[in-house]
């Protein structure tokens, strides 16, 4: 009995969980290390989920959540990295940008700027295809000539 002391017997439902003597599977716990604060930084810098994150720890979701409750300074340097990772990304967008790239320089545009696609929008109703399309009744003949007069208002006063 003496050669036990300080032996580790894992009882028959935790041998379930091993292969060659080591446990698989999650951990039950995570400990606010120096290792585990700097991968909470570096995950959150590329933008991981907290699932995607729990996944790289090998804890469940709950597990992660519970211990970002626990231990606020983790959450903290998790919520730090996502604002570091977000703050390259754009550094990086706007240096694309900036290099000459017309597709990011017109989405840098729209995100900054304020600046949108103008929709112009050609009509190209014809009385004729409208007729043709069944539309056939006066009513409609008048519709249709009345959008013809407005579409032909509009692009003028924009020309």
């Amino acid at each position: 009995m003496a050669d036990d002391i300080g032996v580790f017997r894992p009882t028959r439902a935790q041998k379930r969980y091993m292969v060659g003597g080591k446990f698989i599977g999650r951990r039950l716990a995570l400990f606010a290390d120096e290792k585990t604060l700097a991968q909470l930084a570096s995950l959150g810098a590329i933008q991981c989920t907290t699932r995607e994150t729990a996944s790289v720890l090998g804890v469940s979701h709950d597990t992660l959540m519970e211990f970002f409750n626990d231990c606020p300074e983790a959450r903290a340097l998790y919520e730090d990295g996502k604002e570091r990772g977000r703050v390259s990304l754009r550094r990086k967008q706007m240096a694309v940008a900036l290099s000459g790239n017309p597709t990011m320089l017109i989405w840098t545009g729209k995100q900054y700027l304020g600046q949108a696609d103008k929709a112009e929008v050609a009509a190209t109703l014809s009385l004729e295809a409208l007729v043709l399309g069944g539309m056939a009744s006066e009513t409609a003949k008048d519709e249709a000539e009345r959008m013809i007069e407005e579409n032909d208002r509009v692009s003028g006063a924009t020309a």
